[in-house]
């Protein structure tokens, strides 16, 4: 159960509010800890968690699937992203557009429109990527092909454009007009390997802050060889809070508020999953091309791909560990205070090695928005009422 002690940090030292946390968690039976580094709250997990019972139910309303006839003669042939705006609405992102790449769907998965069209006019793209709506119902996408990210509303008028670096991979636009970004690091000559920054930036994408950084796995030839590493890293924005993942550290994730202040550090002890081998002969296959290099896999995978929250402020990180069911993936459960309360088995699709920075899950409104592999290998977007 969630605990129900309430804490008023704004009125108290860090160093109490910490201690009275951490006193009620382990009366409660949670054997971890919560202590207070130079201001920041780092709460340290064990791998079992408070309730070892379910935490939440779902019950399936609404399946859009890829390979609806309907949606395929409109022009819907893969999903590549989506996005809920605030009313429930259902936006789809097709992987390759003949006209529109936007698909608008109401709460009951009745089809809207389609909008963003492509091409080379105003509001036009010739590639979209990163679908995603923010709190003030801003759609964004982006076109690599001409580093823009691209402004809408809900129902599809084209309202900005805005430049973007070649070394921006990924970005997100805040409430506040501000955005998030990674960011390409070239590599040191001596290493060879690149890395990620998680970077805050003004309205005119000029750099506040650096959040994080991650350094990616080498995926240049030294002597014949390459590494199959899968990088562990995530982030995401939810209401006044950004979520940051990577395996720098293990399993931990850090949270700040929306002016890049870091706030919490979430850390578990966790089970190393080994490499499957039906993840390898995937990666092999897409190596086949050249069949004199020679992959490097490490022993484990990381400890986790991909997460949400809800409305609860309860965060839900997907692990690499199978569920009970074929096709699920344990998801360890925070509560908002960063405490693992629970784990649980949900279906919702896992994307191979890719970084992982395009949505799994999302919930809005007391639903659970995912993508799912179907049969036949095909994608679906499916909402579940959550109960807790």
């Amino acid at each position: 159960m969630r605990s129900k002690c309430v804490c008023h940090s704004i009125t108290l030292p860090v160093a109490l509010f910490v201690m009275m946390i951490s006193c009620v968690k382990q009366q409660a039976g949670w054997k971890g800890s919560v202590i207070e580094d130079n201001g920041i709250t780092v709460v340290r997990n064990p791998s079992t968690p408070l309730n070892l019972g379910r935490l939440i139910a779902l019950r399936e309303q609404v399946v859009l699937k890829e390979a609806d006839e309907f949606l395929v003669r409109r022009g819907l042939s893969r999903i590549r992203d989506f996005a809920v705006d605030s009313e429930g609405n259902v936006f789809l992102l097709t992987q390759h557009a003949e006209d529109d790449f936007v698909f608008k769907f109401d709460f009951s998965g009745r089809f809207i429109k389609s909008f963003v069209r492509k091409g080379q006019g105003p509001g036009e793209l010739q590639v979209a990527q990163r679908l995603q709506i923010n709190a003030r119902d801003e759609l964004t996408l982006r076109d690599p092909s001409r580093n823009k990210l691209l402004v809408y509303d809900t129902d599809g008028r084209f309202l900005e454009e805005a430049s973007l670096s070649p070394d921006v991979r990924h970005i997100s636009r805040l409430p506040d007009g501000s955005y998030l970004i990674s960011r390409s690091i070239s590599a040191p000559e001596a290493s060879g390997v690149g890395s990620l920054a998680v970077v805050l930036c003004d309205a005119g994408l000029n750099e506040i802050k650096e959040l994080s950084r991650y350094a990616l796995s080498d995926k240049d030839f030294h002597d014949g060889r390459i590494e199959g590493r899968i990088d562990a890293f995530y982030w995401t924005v939810d209401k006044d809070r950004i979520y940051v993942g990577t395996d720098n550290q293990g399993y931990e994730i850090l949270v700040f508020d929306l002016a890049g202040s870091l706030l919490r550090k979430i850390r578990k002890d966790y089970l190393p999953v080994p490499y499957p081998e039906q993840y390898k002969q995937s990666y092999r296959e897409a190596w086949k091309r050249l069949p004199q290099v020679s992959i490097d896999f490490p022993q484990y995978l990381p400890p986790f791909h991909s997460f949400f929250t809800d409305a609860e402020g309860r965060l839900f990180v997907q692990t690499f560990e199978p569920g009970s069911d074929p096709g699920t993936w344990v998801h360890d459960i925070f509560d908002s205070e960063g405490v693992f309360i629970g784990r649980q088995s949900l279906e919702i699709a896992w994307r191979g090695g890719s970084l992982g920075l395009y949505a799994h899950a999302l919930e809005r409104g007391g639903r659970l928005y995912c993508l799912q592999v179907r049969e036949g290998g095909f994608h679906a977007l499916v909402v579940y009422l959550m109960f807790t």
